[in-house]
Parts: C-alpha cells; structure tokens; sequence
C-alpha cells in the first residue's frame, strides 16, 4: 500500500500483550470509509457467492460489463520477445501501425517475462500485451495421439480429431474468449502457438521469417506436420521477402496462395542515426 499507515482507522498497538488487549476490545473506531476504498466488493460470503455464480449461475455478485471498443481487437503473437531481429521487426511494425482504427495486442510468452519482465519495457505504451503460457494439458488419448503426430509423423483421422481438440480446448483456456478480430501468429516459430492460433475462429496470418525447409534439414527446430497443417489452414500465409516463396511453397503445397509482407524499417531512427557523429 502506499498509503502511510499512520492514515488507517485501526488502533496502533507497539507490543504483544496490547495487540492482544485491542483484539478482546469490542470495536471503538470507524472504517466504513476504509471498507468502501479498499474492499468494497468483499465480505463474509465472498468466496461462496463467487463459486455459486460461476458453477450455479446464481447472481449473488456485483456484476461489471466493460464498454465494448468500437475499434477492432488484433492480436500478434511476439514469442518470448527476446532482443532478436524478430523482435525489431515486430516493434517497428507496431511503431507504425494506425491506432486510431485498431487496437494491438501483443501475446508474450510467460515465462520469459518471469525471466526477465524489463522485456515488457519494449512494447510501445499504446499497445496491450497478454501473457502466453507454455504447458499444455492433455487427455491419455490426446497424449498418445501427440506422440503419433509430433514424434513419430503420422496422420490420421483419429489423431488429428484429437490434436485439435486439444488445442481448441488450450485456445479456450488461454483466452477464455476475448474477441479478437484478427489473430497473427507473427513469429512463425513455436508449434503449441501455431496450432493454438489456427484454432482462432477468427481471421488467421502466419508469418514466415526464414527458410523453414532449411530450419528443419539442419536446426531441427521445426516440424514438418505442423507447418504444413498451418499453412494449409491458416486464411494467409505471410513471407517477409519473395526468396522464401519457393521453400514455403514446397512445405504448403501449390494449391495455397502466399503473400509477400516485407519487414518494417524504422526508417525515422535510421534517418536521426545517420545525422549523429561517427565517435
């Protein structure tokens, strides 16, 4: 709190025995301003109206709705945010981006901001950020079905009815339905993230940064399924530079339609560094 203590309406006690004595004493001082301040929601059956409002729908609590936005809801799934190109590209992006049309929100993956939180210091102040948790909880024969596609490649249709029901079911945990209008998987990388934004019912973009063809041949970093799972049902599949069109063709197949999105320079920056004295 950073309120001094000296304010509180509650009576100072400086040693046991009168903390003990205060405690006996029936109530001698006022705190309905207090109450009204700092706890005006809470009281005795807080805990148990709040369980029966949600399991039983009955309205013992003091309901608030938020005003709806006029402008859209976008999402950008940023990874872990690390100081990166990826990361440069994404805030130059949202540099320049209209505000006045859209709102921006930036997914951040959760335990790279316990890691380090001063990542979040980056994001511009007129852009919202919603952390992304990693783990993902699965059923035995969802578990089993992960096995089959992730480590052994295979395909079907009881695996994959599987897989996505699992990550619709993690969309639904980690959004717990917020609207968003359009949802980008901005940094291509990060196979729970990829399928967990294919299952937004929503407008899909993935973005495609580097050769992912190359990225699995000899970083091992990426899986085949899961790409092409992507790029054939994601609604747009963005490559940032028209060299990349030939191996993510060979990854979506020639039926899918890809489009050329080139980075964003921070142009300004560039111009203001190039007035400076070369030290």
């Amino acid at each position: 709190l950073y309120q001094s203590l000296e304010d509180m309406p509650f009576p100072a006690v400086n040693n046991i025995s009168d903390l003990v004595q205060e405690l006996l004493l029936p109530k001698q001082y006022d705190d309905s301003e207090f109450i009204q301040k700092y706890c005006c929601y809470d009281n005795e059956n807080a805990a148990s109206n709040l369980c029966k409002f949600i399991l039983k729908r009955e309205h013992l609590c003091k309901v608030f709705t938020l005003p709806k936005s006029p402008k859209e809801n976008i999402l950008l799934y940023g990874s872990e945010f690390e100081k990166n190109g990826l990361t440069t590209s994404l805030l130059n992006l949202l540099k320049h981006l209209d505000k006045n049309t859209r709102n921006y929100f930036v997914g951040i993956d959760e335990a790279a901001l316990d890691k380090e939180p001063s990542r979040l210091s980056l994001l511009p102040d007129d852009v919202g950020f919603i952390p992304t948790e990693n783990g993902v909880y699965r059923s035995i024969s969802e578990a089993v079905a992960s096995i089959l596609y992730f480590r052994l490649n295979k395909r079907g249709k009881w695996i994959s009815k599987r897989i996505n029901q699992l990550f619709s079911r993690e969309l639904r945990r980690r959004f717990c339905g917020v609207n968003f209008q359009t949802s980008i998987q901005y940094a291509g990388y990060e196979v729970k993230h990829i399928h967990i934004f294919q299952h937004f019912e929503n407008k899909k973009i993935i973005f495609v940064h580097n050769d992912m063809l190359e990225e699995i041949n000899t970083r091992k970093n990426q899986h085949l399924l899961t790409l092409q799972d992507a790029y054939r049902n994601y609604d747009h599949v963005a490559v940032v530079t028209k060299d990349l069109i030939p191996s993510t063709q060979k990854i979506a197949g020639s039926d899918v339609s890809l489009s050329v999105v080139n980075n964003c320079l921070d142009f300004r920056k560039i111009q203001e560094q190039a007035k400076e004295t070369l030290k």
